[in-house]
This record gives C-alpha cells, structure tokens and sequence, in this order.
C-alpha cells in the first residue's frame, strides 16, 4: 500500500468517525432531531468540495504537477487533522440553543455558526479524497475500494470506541487517526521534489498538530448541555449531585441525587398523604429525563404510590396478572409496580445494558438488589457491561 492510498484510507475512516461522534454530541446537547443536522452538513462541506474540483481542472494531471498535487494533499490533511477537534471544541462555545429561536434571532446566527465551522473538516477531507482520485483517475476502482473500506471501518470503530468511552475522549482518538493520515500526506509530499521552504512548512505542520493534540490531552473538551435540559434542570436542585455517568453508543446516562426529586408520572391528584414517595435518584438519558431508581429494601408495601399512577390502572383491570413483561424497564418502576399487584415473575427488557449495570451493581444496594432478584428476569437488548 502506497502512501496515498494509507491517506485516503485514514481519511475515509477519520471523516466517518467525525461525523458519527458529531450525531452523539448533538443528541447529547441539544435533542436527538438535531443530531440529524450533522447528514447536512457532512453533504454540504462534500457537496462544496466537487463544485470546487469540477471548477479547478480536469481529470489527468502531468507528471511535473505531482509535486503539486501532493502538496495540496498534504495541505488538506493537515487542515482536516487540525480542525477536527477544534470545530468540535468551538461549537461548544457557541450559545445556540433552538428553544431560543422563534423569537431571538441571534440563535440564526448561531446556527449559520454551527454549519460554517463545522463544515470546514468536512470541505477539507472530501477536497483531499478528491485529489487522490483525480491524482490517479486510472486507478479510480482500487482507490474507491480503499475509500469504501475505510468508511465502513471508522463507522464501526467509532461505535466500538463509544462503547468504552465518552464523546469526547472519542473525538480525541479520532484526531489522533486524522493526525496519522496528515503525517502520512506530509511525508509523501517531501519525499516529492521540493523547496526547503516546503520542508519548513511541513515541520511547522507537524508541530502544530503535535501541539494541538497535547493541549487537548491536557485540556479535554466537554459537550455543551442546554439549559433547557431535563439533566440541566436537575443539577441546579438543592443539594443535587452528579453520582454517575455512563456512555455507550446507544446514550449517555446520567444519575442525579437531591432530596427533591420526586419521580411519578401519571400521579392522581386525589392520592392520599400516605401514598409518599420515597427517596429515588434520577435517571437521564442524553441529558433528557428517563426515570428514577427508587429507594426499595425488598417490601413493596411502602410503595403505596405506585397505586395512584395511571401505569397501574392495567391491574386494577386484569389483577390475576402471574407473569408481567416490562419493555423498557429503565429504572425499575414499572418492575415495582408489578411486584406490588401479586407478579410471580417480571421479564424485564431494556435496551441500554449500562443501566442494567448500573442498577446491579452501582445502585444495587440502594435499588435492594430489583434486578437481581430471582422473580425478575433482565433482558438486555443493547451492548455494554452488566
């Protein structure tokens, strides 16, 4: 394998991955709907790329403007390398929240932001992928095989990756692949016959990629969360404490404690003082409310409000209810309200295996062991350690 095509191989995968860890950033941040924005902005930042090549030249290229080609090759790899987790890191400081936007139009102006910045990367990879394939047109399917692999591979070694680690460490090792192709690209480009400025220019280069990655090791970037979101609203309760977060790629999950958080949906106005909630730690979902973990030392008795939920009006229906299945158990209190009415075994079944862990293990004393019990059968759907 030639030095460009291990370029366009770990360009094809670094774009991916960038854009698959931008999704996860967006759903976190702001809410899922926009997550899809990132679709639109990857098409544009290529889009723009074609039009500039279509308008620049045609296909071949002589054998004199090689040098040429390659350092613009390296040019764009470096660019990509070095905006990767700097538009990551400066769209967190971008104040753009969307519940804003109907009526302050400063919020268009960061959106515009979002796309300007955020299209750069995307320009920059799909110019050098571009080059590669113009550079050698005649080789066009072998390097299109190269493109494709490393495609498919930065996906899946994205989603890999988010299963071991948060967004933004992700983001790290994603530019850390993107640094390797520009290195690839630099090396190939003064191994071409250049100018000792070009050299200089290249060294310059590797030092402020060395440079960048060593500030963000040092000074890791962090998702920027709406004040708007159900997590947000949370920390600012009294007393609140952040007590644990897991990441996977299915969601990041979040568990809050504050003696005044109270979870029950679906609450009858007329329940009695009796029927209190107990204590309970809150459950979010990419930010978003996903439940509670309630307070339970094996006795459902003091569970009386579970009773004054809507959920439970399908027991007072049905009582004779021996075998209950819960789809998206969460945070166990549909299992409670099942154990409560008389169910001699609960499936429970949820996607995220994180916050069965959780509730196992880390919360497990504080749940009395729910999904550990020999009547509740989890069922996990999702990936991520129990």
């Amino acid at each position: 394998m030639k030095r460009q095509e291990a370029v366009l191989l770990l360009i094809s995968a670094a774009v991916l991955a960038d854009e698959v860890i931008l999704v996860r950033a967006f759903s976190i941040g702001l809410w899922h709907h926009f997550a899809y924005m990132v679709i639109s902005i990857a098409l544009l930042g290529f889009g723009a790329s074609g039009t500039v090549l279509a308008m620049l030249g045609g296909r071949g290229t002589p054998p004199s403007a090689q040098a040429g080609r390659s350092g613009w090759i390296a040019f764009f790899a470096v660019l990509f390398a070095l905006m990767v987790p700097i538009a990551f890191v400066l769209v967190q400081k971008i104040p753009f929240d969307p519940f804003l936007i109907v009526w302050d139009r400063r919020q268009w102006l960061y959106l515009g932001c979002y796309y300007l910045i955020l299209f750069v990367p995307f320009f920059a990879a799909a110019t050098l992928i571009g080059l590669v394939l113009i550079t050698k047109f005649e080789e066009g399917p072998r390097l299109y095989v190269y493109n494709l692999v490393g495609s498919a591979a930065g996906a899946a070694l994205t989603v890999g990756l988010l299963e071991i680690a948060p967004v933004e460490q992700t983001m790290l090792v994603v530019a850390g692949l993107a640094q390797g192709a520009a290195l690839l690209a630099l090396f190939d480009a003064v191994a071409q016959p250049t100018t000792i400025r070009a050299r200089q220019l290249a060294a310059v280069a590797v030092l402020v990629m060395l440079g960048t990655t060593l500030y963000f090791a040092a000074r890791p970037p962090l998702v920027r969360l709406s004040q708007y979101k159900g997590l947000s609203y949370a920390l600012n309760l009294p007393e609140a404490r952040l007590l644990a977060t897991r990441s996977s790629a299915i969601g990041r999950i979040d568990v809050v404690e504050s003696p005044a958080i109270r979870e029950a949906p679906g609450l009858s106005l007329l329940a009695p003082e009796e029927a209190a909630i107990p204590s309970q730690r809150a459950l979010f979902v990419d930010g978003e409310t996903a439940g509670a973990i309630t307070a339970f030392d094996g006795d459902t008795s003091p569970l009386g409000y579970l009773d004054w939920m809507s959920t439970a009006a399908q027991y007072f229906a049905r009582p004779d209810s021996p075998r209950v299945c819960v789809l998206g158990a969460g945070g166990g209190a549909n299992v409670l309200l099942a154990l409560r009415n008389g169910a001699r075994h609960v499936d429970a079944v949820e996607l995220d295996a994180n916050l069965v862990g959780l509730l196992r293990n880390t919360f497990g004393d504080f749940s009395g062991g729910l999904y550990n019990r020999t009547d509740v059968d989890v069922r996990p759907t999702g990936w991520g350690p129990m």
